[in-house]
């Protein structure tokens, strides 16, 4: 591929309208060429994701490509970034696989629960609270991430699923560190999530550490310095 993009530029500002509508078909052409290049790119591992933000950058010039990679590959990690650049150039096309994905990646889940959120696809409520279910009470920052993905799309959880996560939570904030502020302070923030109130033993028992004082006053629980 020979690219003239000075002489291209030159033509467009200074010559007649045949020479400056050649140049921009030139330009075109050049631009189509690039775009495959980019896109191509991302059957490459390394970076993968540094590269995909810089095709994001690119516009809506780089769906159909994406699509036809899409198609073309077999690796399921591909795929997936693949999805997620569409999604958010406002492409739904591929949200069934993001779905899909959701629950059997361990990786990606808020890259994709935030996709299919910010996106509005209202039918991946269901498999965000089934994610949720089924991870680990420990994994927080997932269930964190899990949850604000429902409250974008306007979905409560199931009482059933979040009286269970409520309990394993209590019992976290029952015998975790009081030097953990950071296990603290998002045990809390899930609890508030999945709108429960904090029991007062468990409030009075973080209380001892001073420590935890301002964390308790950011989320308005009253205890006895």
């Amino acid at each position: 591929m020979k690219i003239d993009e000075a002489k291209h530029i030159l033509e467009l500002k200074n010559s007649s309208l045949e020479q400056r509508i050649e140049a921009l078909d030139a330009l075109n052409v050049q631009l189509d060429e690039l775009i495959l290049l980019a896109v191509s790119s991302l059957r490459f591992r390394q970076g993968r994701y540094f590269v995909a933000e810089r095709i994001f950058k690119l516009g809506s010039t780089v769906i159909n490509p994406l699509e036809e990679l899409f198609e073309q590959t077999d690796d399921r990690d591909l795929k997936t970034v693949i999805a997620l650049l569409l999604i958010k150039l406002g492409s739904t096309n591929r949200k069934h696989w993001l779905i899909d994905a959701l629950i059997s990646t361990k990786e990606d889940v808020c890259l994709i629960a935030n996709a299919l959120a910010n996106a509005g696809i209202k039918e991946a409520a269901n498999t965000l609270i089934k994610k949720f279910h089924v991870t680990k009470i420990t994994e927080i920052d997932t269930l964190l991430c899990l949850c604000n993905a429902l409250e974008t799309l306007g979905e409560d959880m199931p009482t059933e699923v979040s009286d269970a996560s409520y309990q394993e939570i209590i019992g976290i904030l029952k015998t975790v560190d009081l030097s953990d502020f950071d296990t603290i302070a998002k045990s809390l923030e899930l609890i508030i999530k999945l709108k429960y109130q904090i029991d007062s033993n468990i409030v009075s028992r973080l209380a001892t550490s001073p420590s935890n004082h301002r964390l308790l006053k950011h989320y308005n629980l009253d205890f006895e310095a």
